[in-house]
């Protein structure tokens, strides 16, 4: 049967497309999300330290350096259900914005702000959030409209699969991060041992 030239196998394509379009950014919103606050819990200074940096003044900032975690949080958590989808398509546009805004604005005023995107960071805002922002707004447009390939717990359980494989890889990059930090601490201390015994 074909309808205004649209064949019902290309229907059928095109719908599983863009449910799995539909499945994949939620999904990877989520990790994206979830994985950023976890790393800006573990390292709280550095989130207050760039909200500082841009601009923020003093008595917001202890307000907003929190917000933004649990609106990341928030956002992740959201993604995980298909029925909350508006909602983490929502949080997803206007954390990328802030994002952006706060480069934009660190640029404006010729200030180096360090990333704190996820954690710790010596890449100063810039450029790349900015130019980040339509593909932001983009992941949400599609959070919000194409509805998942599955439904219900299925879809929540490959979203948590894929997230916790993701913490996983991530929880392993941070452990070689902080060994590392830790045996250069130990060398630089062992260096600094032998020339005050000099």
């Amino acid at each position: 049967m074909v309808t205004a030239g649209v064949s019902l196998i290309d229907l059928i394509i095109v719908t599983t497309m863009a449910g799995l379009i539909g499945t994949i950014v939620p999904t990877g919103m989520c990790g994206l999300f979830l994985v950023s606050a976890a790393k800006k819990l573990a390292m709280p200074r550095s989130v207050t330290r760039m909200v500082e940096d841009v601009g923020v003044p003093g008595r917001f900032v202890g307000v907003l350096a929190p917000a933004l975690v649990v609106a990341e949080l928030m956002a992740g958590v959201a993604a995980v259900w298909p029925a909350t989808r508006v909602i983490a398509g929502t949080f997803t546009a206007v954390l990328g914005s802030s994002f952006g805004a706060a480069a934009g604005v660190a640029l404006r005023a010729h200030r180096v702000v360090l990333c704190a995107c996820f954690g710790t960071s010596r890449t100063p805002l810039g450029m790349p959030q900015i130019l980040r922002m339509p593909l932001f707004w983009a992941a949400a447009a599609v959070q919000i409209i194409v509805p998942p390939a599955w439904s219900g717990r299925f879809s929540s359980s490959v979203t948590a699969g894929v997230v916790a494989v993701m913490c996983l890889v991530q929880a392993v990059l941070t452990a070689r991060v902080v060994r590392a930090g830790a045996a250069d601490r130990n060398a630089l201390s062992e260096s600094t041992d032998s020339s005050v015994a000099v």
